[in-house]
Parts: C-alpha cells; structure tokens; sequence
C-alpha cells in the first residue's frame, strides 16, 4: 500500500488538486468578466434590490439556478 502510494496520487490529493484547479478557473472567469464589464459591478445595488428578492427561494434552488456551489450561495441565502 506504501509503495502504491508513492506511485499514484490519492484521491483525496486527486480531489484537492482538481477543487483547486476548478477554484482558479472561476477565478479568471470572474476576474475576465470584472474586466469586460466594470460598470456591472454594482454591490450596494445588488444586496439593496437582489438579496431581499431572494429570500422566497431555497439554498438549493439559488445554487442551482445560478451554478454556483452551495457554499458560495450561502450568504445569500434566506434567514
């Protein structure tokens, strides 16, 4: 099993290095996107008018209707 470990990565190093690969992915995007649209860019305007809006909709339904995790919806979420 040692030796199988010094030869292959193990998942969870696996795991680690993808969500790490993904994480720097959204991070260019978003980076991309600032870049393009830096009038977009309203915060004060978005927790004013979006956030109270969002209150009528689940975690799970935020997360899926915008494609980002849970965890990065989470904020946002109602309660």
């Amino acid at each position: 099993m040692a030796q199988q470990r010094s030869v292959h990565c193990s998942p969870s190093a696996q795991a680690n290095a993808q969500r790490g690969e993904a994480n720097a992915s959204h991070h260019r995007r978003n980076r991309q996107w600032a870049k393009e649209h830096p009038e977009q860019r309203d915060r004060a305007w978005f927790l004013r008018e979006v956030t109270p809006k969002l209150d009528a909709f689940s975690l799970g339904e935020i997360a899926k209707a915008t494609g980002l995790s849970l965890a990065a919806c989470s904020p946002f979420a109602p309660g």
